[in-house]
């Protein structure tokens, strides 16, 4: 076991481990202020001006009245006493803005305690203490911007929330456990409850204040980061059929951006301008147009990739930790291993859900555009024009083998990353003989072709 004077040495290295140090069960700290939170701040620091530049382009979804400006400036206490009061259930910024105050006052502590003389410090403290600072400001200048124009809670700052709020949990404990560095060790934990409180107040939504024109809109469309994760947002519809048989007015809002007249005005107008209609014109136009929404599948995606393929990684460390003999101190990395698995399966969990979420609303999108052209067009033919039984296999068989294509479309891309990754893990532990199961999945994957080659031109006849 190391000793503290050795502890302090490793500590302003980059590590990542404290060899010796806290059980052997710990990151250094430098290690942790500069990936751990300068790389957030760094990435959040990048991100907040483009998405504030983004919102001022847009129109303010709630009422500005006169006391929203007293929130950053000021005002008489008793009047914004009585504003958060009144306002505690209906996401008002007074409160946050409070809390981002507060929040930014005990990093500028942070930076006056790391930059004493005699502070036990590494290389990096005092430079996180200033860029936590100015996250800080930053945060509460988007918080503000956000709540005046965008109907959801901000995701941005949601999700640095959430994710800090984990990575800072690693360093309170870290600083604890020093016992030099009690006085940060303290103000740190303040820190990390204020954020805890953020992520409360900027997770509710503020449906009760938008404007007329945006309280029909949907819920998805107004649920910030935990309750589109979960489908939080859902359980009204679910609480209803629980209770009686839903009818038409039981169902949710449609979001405009699904309504076959909101896809036809966009698609239409986009494929009378496409000078020269070739075979792949169409899917070329569908691809353009939908282009966001098909790659906001593509984090989550990748996040599944990389829950299913910390499994393995995580049984093998489990196995080991499970056969070795009982050591002095095991708890810890039973601990962690119970924190790994958690966060693992969670992981799994939401990004599949997010993933096909996201891929059927594309989906969605096509069918309902691809539809609404179609039924225009065969409208506007002669009767004698077309054959009506072609229309019809348009719009139920070919766009139903048309959508089922795009429910995997994102494997195309997935699968080899899956694949390369899956040959790489076996060929460590076989050796050459893991050449064996691909050489099986491919003759397999080539009899399966072979066979749907003589049905596919059944289906349209």
């Amino acid at each position: 076991m190391a000793t503290p004077e050795s502890c302090k040495q490793v500590d302003d290295t980059f590590g990542p481990y404290a060899e010796g140090c806290r059980g052997g069960f710990d990151f250094t700290l430098l290690f942790e202020e500069s990936i751990l939170s300068i790389l957030p701040l760094a990435l959040l620091l990048i991100v907040v001006p483009f998405r504030i530049s983004y919102l001022f382009r847009r129109t303010i979804k709630v009422d500005p009245s006169s006391w929203l400006a007293s929130k950053l400036v000021g005002g008489p206490t008793q009047r914004c006493i009585s504003h958060c009061t009144a306002r505690w259930n209906e996401a008002e910024t007074l409160p946050v803005q409070v809390l981002y105050a507060v929040l930014g006052a005990t990093q500028l502590a942070l930076v006056a305690l790391w930059a004493k003389p005699t502070a036990t410090k590494t290389t990096a403290s005092v430079a996180d203490a200033v860029l936590s600072s100015v996250g800080a400001l930053a945060l509460a200048i988007l918080s503000f911007v956000e709540h005046e124009r965008s109907i959801r809670p901000s995701l941005v700052i949601q999700s640095y929330l959430s994710l800090t709020l984990l990575l800072d949990a690693a360093r309170v404990r870290t600083l604890w456990l020093q016992s030099y560095n009690d006085a940060v060790a303290a103000v740190t934990t303040v820190a990390f409850t204020l954020k805890f409180l953020l992520i409360i107040f900027e997770a509710v939504e503020k449906r009760s204040i938008l404007h007329p024109e945006w309280k029909s809109t949907s819920p998805e469309a107004t649920s910030g980061l935990f309750s589109r994760s979960v489908f939080w947002w859902l359980n009204g519809l679910f609480r209803n059929g629980f209770k009686r048989s839903l009818s038409m007015e039981d169902l949710l809002p449609l979001d405009k951006h699904l309504t076959c007249a909101y896809l036809y005005d966009r698609l239409q107008t986009a494929w009378v301008n496409v000078p020269t209609k070739a075979p792949r014109s169409l899917l070329f136009l569908y691809f353009g147009r939908l282009k966001w929404r098909l790659l906001s599948a593509v984090p989550p995606r990748l996040g599944l990739i990389a829950f299913n393929f910390c499994q393995p990684f995580l049984i093998q460390r489990a196995i080991s930790f499970s056969s070795r003999p009982k050591s002095e101190d095991p708890n810890n990395v039973g601990y962690g291993l119970i924190g790994a698995y958690f966060l693992v399966y969670a992981g799994i969990a939401i990004t599949t859900g997010q993933y096909q979420h996201l891929t059927y609303r594309a989906i969605t999108m096509a069918r309902g555009g691809l539809v609404s052209m179609l039924f225009a067009k065969t409208s506007s033919l002669k009767a004698n024009a077309a054959d009506p039984a072609t229309s019809l296999t348009l719009m139920s068989a070919d766009i139903e083998r048309i959508t089922n294509g795009w429910q995997t479309m994102h494997e195309i891309w997935a699968n080899p990353i899956e694949i390369a990754l899956a040959i790489y893990l076996l060929e460590r532990q076989l050796g050459a003989a893991c050449a064996i199961p691909i050489a099986v999945a491919i003759g397999k994957s080539t009899f399966l072709i072979d066979q749907e080659r003589p049905w596919s031109p059944q289906v349209a006849t």
